[in-house]
């Protein structure tokens, strides 16, 4: 049943984008409108469980009597929210993302609606087809799941043939990136070209400590697997996605051909596209996304000004819109991103630091804390090596 009312939402945020686009009468698009916001109004308590920003993203527009605006992708948008909802709510109030099907009215006039996500606000909508990197989420959350089921051929097997994506997580962290500043930092700190995919297949294999039976090395072992596959290998893959289009930037700052231009911009704008996919995921509770938004509960900034999820995905809509009018100023859009994502996980390293010295103090096991700020310092590291060697040390130590 609610299928059927998520097609009808789809529907007619499609005629509204065409009523926009054609100038229709204001008659056709305020009907559009009502009869988009009649089937609305029994999907929107559904969706607003799963996503709340997005809930209020389609309120917006259909409310009768809304201003709309002719630039808004409401279509693609919408569509990207809904998927997005009903794949987290699959099974308890929908069935599928593939019972949706495709709108034949959009299929028929070409319009190809890419991913995207929108919170507290702010909308991204990707310029190209990047779903390989959106779906290593779902990978991600695949492992999950065969982590908590002690399954770790699985795992393996999931970590090297991807399930869900056309790339798999292995493919991300098994590249040589010698000449981006992050790589060389990464690999310099831990002396190793492929820091992330060692541990991880150390990991899976149950070589050394992580063989061990021990109940506290167990769960310390699950918890590298689940965050150097969520956080690490996204990350890694993300900076480097920001690092090329930031070169492309300056590429097409520096043309002095007007022809070239156009594949010039779709190519850093494809790169910038797939650092967010990456960032998001299809599935945001394993994503850095997901991340993030815990961190802010711990730490109680997510209704602030330092809302890191806000920041970094206005940094992105601000660089993908640069790449195309100011291409000198996706440096600063690309600096931004990282340096908020360094933020999500120098609070994880503090708040499992916390967790690890009530562990000590209560005499409980500390492995499993343990294993999780490492996971997080893991990220952060090589640059707190760069201002406090000692400092890095120490939580390297611990």
């Amino acid at each position: 049943t609610f299928i059927t009312y998520a097609q009808c939402v789809m529907r007619y945020a499609y005629l509204l984008a065409v009523d926009l686009a054609t100038a229709a009468d204001a008659a056709l698009t305020n009907e559009h409108q009502a009869e988009g916001f009649a089937f609305w109004r029994i999907l929107a308590p559904i969706l607003a469980t799963s996503d709340t920003s997005g809930t209020a993203y389609i309120e917006s527009y259909f409310l009768p009597g809304a201003t709309l605006n002719a630039e808004e992708n409401y279509y693609c948008s919408t569509k990207a929210i809904i998927e997005r909802a009903v794949h987290d709510l699959s099974g308890t109030y929908f069935t599928s993302v593939e019972a949706l099907g495709e709108l034949q009215a959009a299929v028929d006039a070409g319009v190809n609606c890419y991913g995207g996500y929108v919170y507290e606000g702010i909308r991204y909508v990707s310029t190209s087809n990047v779903d390989k990197y959106f779906n290593i989420s779902l990978d991600v959350a695949a492992i999950k799941v065969a982590i908590a089921n002690s399954d770790w051929a699985q795992v393996g097997n999931i970590y090297n043939n991807p399930t869900f994506s056309t790339k798999s997580i292995r493919q991300l962290v098994y590249r040589d990136f010698t000449g981006e500043p992050y790589y060389d930092d990464m690999v310099a700190y831990y002396a190793e070209p492929y820091p992330i995919n060692t541990i991880m297949e150390e990991v899976i294999a149950g070589d050394g400590i992580y063989g061990s039976t021990d109940e506290d090395y167990a769960a310390a072992r699950a918890e590298l697997g689940e965050k150097f596959a969520m956080d690490a290998a996204a990350v890694w893959y993300m900076v480097h996605e920001l690092w090329q289009a930031t070169q492309q930037a300056l590429d097409i700052d520096a043309n002095e051909e007007p022809g070239k231009r156009p594949e010039l911009v779709a190519g850093g704008q494809h790169s910038w596209d797939e650092a967010f996919a990456l960032f998001v995921g299809t599935d945001t509770s394993a994503s850095p996304f997901g991340r993030a938004l815990k961190r802010a509960s711990n730490f109680g900034t997510k209704d602030t000004a330092f809302n890191v999820n806000k920041i970094i995905m206005q940094a992105f809509v601000d660089g993908l819109d640069a790449l195309n009018n100011n291409p000198t100023a996706v440096q600063g859009y690309s600096d931004t991103i990282f340096q908020h994502v360094t933020i999500i996980y120098l609070q994880g390293t503090l708040r499992y630091a916390y967790l690890l010295e009530l562990d000590v103090a209560n005499g409980t096991p500390i492995r499993e804390h343990q294993a999780e700020g490492a996971a997080f310092f893991f990220i952060v590291a090589p640059f707190v090596d760069q201002v406090d060697p000692s400092g890095a040390a120490y939580n390297q130590d611990l």
